[in-house]
Parts: C-alpha cells; structure tokens; sequence
C-alpha cells in the first residue's frame, strides 16, 4: 500500500525511529505497522533498514 511504500522511503532515507514512521504514515500501533509491512515486504521494517544500508554502503565503497 501507499503507507507502506512511503514508511519504505522515510526507512532507508532518515534515521527516524521506526515507530515515529509507523505514526507518522498513519499507523496507530508499532505491533500493526510491523504486521502490515512484513506481509506487504516479507521482512519486518528493520530488516528492510538494515539491508537498505547494508547496499547503499557498499555502493559507496565501489
């Protein structure tokens, strides 16, 4: 979904913490935006965090 997709962007683009992102793109609970997202990406958002940073790490190297 759209909330998704923007918590995905604020994820690998800022430091906020998550459940501020959870609130911040209209989730009222951390529990039901963590639910939501691993169904919608397959990982929860903080796996999705850290392989996000992982790759844009290593591109910086190369």
């Amino acid at each position: 979904g759209l909330r998704i997709g923007d918590a995905c962007s604020r994820l690998s683009s800022t430091n906020e913490p998550i459940g501020f992102i959870a609130e911040a793109v209209g989730y009222p609970s951390l529990a039901n935006f963590n639910r939501q997202f691993k169904a919608q990406r397959g990982m929860t958002p903080r796996a999705y965090r850290a392989i996000f940073r992982h790759a844009s790490t290593q591109s910086r190297q190369n």
